[in-house]
Formats: C-alpha cells, structure tokens, sequence
C-alpha cells in the first residue's frame, strides 16, 4: 500500500513570500487561529518596510512561514527587527522546518542591513539550539523568553 502525499516526511523549501504570494491567505489564517486576532503581516514602522513573510513549501503544499516586524527593543528604547511570527503544521513540526525558517529570516535580516533580530517566543528551545542569546525572561511566565541573534 502507498503512503499519501500527507503520510510521507515533506522536504521543505523556504521561499519568499513574494513568489508565492497565494499561500499568504492561508498562512495568516493558521496563525490566527494559533494566536488570535492580530495581523501577523503587520511591518511598517517610520515608512520602513519590513521583509516579507517566508514560507516553507513542499511543491505546491504549504507546510508553515515566517512573518517579520518592526517594534521596540525593550533594552535600548530603539526599533528593532523581529519575528513576529513562525507557524508550521502540527504534523510537520520537530522535522526542522522551523529551524530551517529561522535560519533563513537570519539571512534575510542581515540582507536588509539589520544587525539583529530578535524574537519574543514560547519555544525558547529552538532558538538555543540555534544559538541565539537570550536577552529577557519574564519572570511571570517562565515558558516565554525574548532572544537575539547578532551578526
């Protein structure tokens, strides 16, 4: 018996968001429905754009994505450039495409003149193990931490 297209481990490709921009739609309905009503696609701050989300397909399947914005640094009082989101498919996750979306908003950052990113997450575990460092811990809610990658 053959497994189905949904069965079988997906190789993911990250992609910009701009030469698939049909899965957009779908992508900030799954975050949506992950975290609430905020738009995930928000990025303008002082008339600076910020990167557009990058997704992680397999063919013409979309398996998860990134979206990027532009908000305050808590430590500096200056506008930095963060994760605003990372969403894969229950079903796909622990497979590295979360890593692999990481690792790819690191090299869009620096192709933007960004010398930081910075994320605020509850999956503090993947960004250790990319060697981000971790820059606040709130104490009310030990599960969440906000991390920096400096290049």
């Amino acid at each position: 018996m053959s497994k189905s297209f949904s069965d079988r481990p997906r190789v993911a490709e990250i992609v910009s968001s701009r030469s698939a921009s049909f899965h957009l739609t779908q992508l900030r309905d799954w975050i949506i429905n992950e975290w609430g009503s905020s738009d995930p696609f928000e990025g303008v701050h002082d008339d600076r754009a910020v990167p557009p989300p990058l997704l992680a397909v397999d063919g013409s399947h979309l398996l998860g994505g990134l979206a990027f914005t532009d908000a305050v640094v808590k430590s500096t009082g200056k506008i930095g450039l963060w994760i605003n989101a990372l969403f894969v498919l229950p079903e796909h996750r622990r497979r590295g495409i979360g890593s692999k979306l990481v690792i790819e908003a690191e090299v869009v950052a620096n192709s933007v003149k960004a010398t930081e990113l910075f994320v605020y997450t509850n999956v503090p575990g993947l960004y250790q193990k990319l060697d981000w460092n971790i820059i606040d811990e709130p104490r009310s809610s030990p599960s969440r931490a906000s991390f920096r990658c400096r290049w």
